[in-house]
């Protein structure tokens, strides 16, 4: 966030939280203070919050653990790369791509779409007008 917008902000909440207690005052009179020192402590708890938000990355209590994230991601890579190495990591058997078949992607889908009553098979969209597209097939 730029600093001339975050210092306008800052300095609009200072002179509402200073000035809300003599717009209240004559309707709460001695409870005032309490309404004030809540809302007071609202205001500048969301502003705190805003800029715990601002910078998710470090070290602190309240920040992303990116450490930690990191290094999972590093062991799952270290696996796959184990398991494509021994020879654990095989291509998955597809009736769509199998060697012994002689069916195509295109004669698996045509085979398998769905069809309708009258044996029109839908497409996975649909046409301009919002309705179900079809093709005679």
């Amino acid at each position: 966030m730029p600093f001339g917008y975050l210092a306008q902000q800052r300095i609009f909440m200072l002179i509402w939280l200073v000035t809300y207690p003599l717009a209240i005052a004559d309707e709460y009179r001695w409870a005032s203070i309490a309404v004030c020192a809540v809302v007071s402590f609202i205001m500048l708890k969301v502003d705190n919050i805003g800029i715990e938000i601002e910078h998710p990355f470090g070290t602190g209590r309240h920040d992303l653990p990116l450490e930690a994230i990191c290094i999972t991601i590093e062991k799952n890579l270290l696996e796959i790369l184990r398991r494509a190495e021994s020879r654990e990591l095989r291509p998955v058997e597809s009736p769509v791509y199998n060697r012994r078949s002689p069916q195509t992607a295109r004669q698996h889908w045509d085979a398998t779409r769905p069809r309708n009553r009258s044996g029109v098979a839908f497409l996975g969209g649909g046409d301009a007008n919002g309705g179900a597209a079809a093709v005679r097939g």
